[in-house]
């Protein structure tokens, strides 16, 4: 800023400029005259200058410079359904600013603070994106702020198989394994992939095979079982089932005996 001083004597009277009052980052060139400089932070900073002549004359000029402050969120943020992720924000031109954080986007600032805060994806069933919004504020009067928006994305987590099959079955005894999962937001399903032996069939709710004794033929089966949540996603398990015991021969040659 050049300010302009003229005094009615013109070049007889000549005129000397001072600061008065003004920030440390404002410099101030008196011969010119000149203010400048850059701001390191944001606020609001009085300035007075004085013009005085040789004569004892004078006069100052007083204002107010604004210097606004910037927020960034950061982001994109990724985080597992069922978890947490640590946001990291930022503030140009600011010194002890207060971060506020909207997170259920109702437009009140009151879900966190501070430039690191934990959002909690716990109960949030991905895949979904959640914008959240950080007001940073220069001062403790709720003046001179800014806000920026940050996109969360909650990425699905598949279901994890977490029981050891049962891999031995016996003729003429009810097979049952109980397949487990864990998801940690999800409902899970549970079925097969491919085929199975005749009367072998799963609980889609509970994940137990169970395989009737009377059905169960002796050799070596290939099971695949899955479990499924509802975003499609899935852990498979694979085994096989020995069979013990020998089958009636029911189709074959006819035994003879001794009478």
């Amino acid at each position: 800023y050049n300010p302009v001083g003229e005094d009615d004597a013109g070049p007889l009277d000549p005129l000397t400029w001072t600061r008065e009052s003004g920030p440390g980052w404002l410099n101030f060139s008196a011969a010119i005259p000149r203010l400048s400089g850059t701001p390191t932070q944001g606020g609001r900073y009085p300035v007075e200058i004085k013009v005085a002549d040789d004569d004892g004359g004078e006069s100052t000029e007083s204002w107010t410079i604004i210097v606004n402050v910037s927020a960034n969120a950061g982001g994109p943020y990724t985080v597992p359904e069922g978890s947490t992720v640590n946001l990291s924000a930022s503030c140009n031109g600011c010194d002890g600013d207060k971060y506020r954080w909207d997170f259920d986007g109702d437009t009140q600032f009151d879900d966190a603070t501070g430039p690191t805060p934990t959002f909690v994806a716990t109960t949030i069933d991905g895949s979904v994106s959640r914008t959240v919004t950080l007001r940073v504020c220069e001062g403790n009067d709720g003046q001179n702020c800014a806000t920026s928006a940050a996109t969360i994305n909650v990425e699905n987590v598949p279901p994890t198989i977490t029981s050891t099959p049962i891999l031995i079955a016996s003729i003429g005894t009810t097979y049952t394994y109980d397949v487990d999962a864990t998801d940690p937001i999800d409902p899970i399903t549970y079925r097969f992939d491919g085929s199975v032996p005749n009367g072998m069939s799963i609980n889609a709710t509970s994940g137990v095979i169970t395989w009737a004794g009377n059905r169960i033929v002796a050799g070596r089966h290939l099971i695949k079982v899955r479990a499924v949540d509802d975003e499609g996603a899935f852990d498979e398990q694979t085994f096989t089932i020995a069979v013990v015991g020998v089958n009636p021969n029911a189709t074959g040659a006819a035994y003879v005996v001794d009478e």
